[in-house]
């Protein structure tokens, strides 16, 4: 899949790790957003996998349109309430295209957020983020599951987060 997506995104065969990393830079990228953005066809299915004692309190999420198809823009808010200043932290990408493993990554959260136009550090207390994105051309159709696991940098870390996503992709 990942040489499939090379090809058909880039127009190019997949070489050596420059290229590859590149793809899956971009890929995690947008597998990150579809934590906050789902950013495949089809109906999404979010759900809370964060434990009791998470760091980011009553969390909710809205995705208009909630039919998401390729090539139109999304609007993705979530929303809750943060016990603590996030002052930076990790997020554990899982992303399995038909049950296969496709991408398993970490990347920095305020490098991530900076990217997206929002603030780091995320204050303690009540806060919504709000970010909208263009769906690409979707190379392959079939189920894409998403886990995102956010922690702080504490020591020991703790949970910020935790959200899986399932979408079905069929155009």
């Amino acid at each position: 899949i990942r040489d499939r997506y090379q090809r058909r995104v880039h127009g190019t065969q997949p070489t050596s790790t420059g290229n590859h990393f590149l793809a899956v830079n971009m890929f995690s990228k947008i597998a990150l957003l579809s934590l906050v953005a789902v950013a495949f066809a089809g109906v999404p299915t979010v759900s809370i996998c964060s434990g009791s004692t998470a760091l980011l309190r009553d969390p909710e999420w809205t995705i208009t349109p909630n039919d998401i198809k390729s090539n139109e823009n999304i609007s993705v808010v979530a929303s809750g309430t943060f016990s603590q200043q996030i002052s930076g932290g990790n997020i554990k990408l899982v992303v399995k295209i038909n049950g296969i493993p496709f991408l398993n990554t970490n990347l920095d959260l305020c490098e991530t957020l900076k990217e997206a136009g929002k603030p780091c550090p995320i204050p303690k207390g009540a806060g919504e983020l709000d970010i909208a994105y263009a769906i690409p051309q979707i190379p392959f159709k079939g189920k894409v599951e998403i886990k995102a696991e956010v922690t702080n940098d504490s020591s020991p870390s703790q949970e910020v987060a935790c959200a899986d996503a399932i979408v079905k992709i069929t155009e």
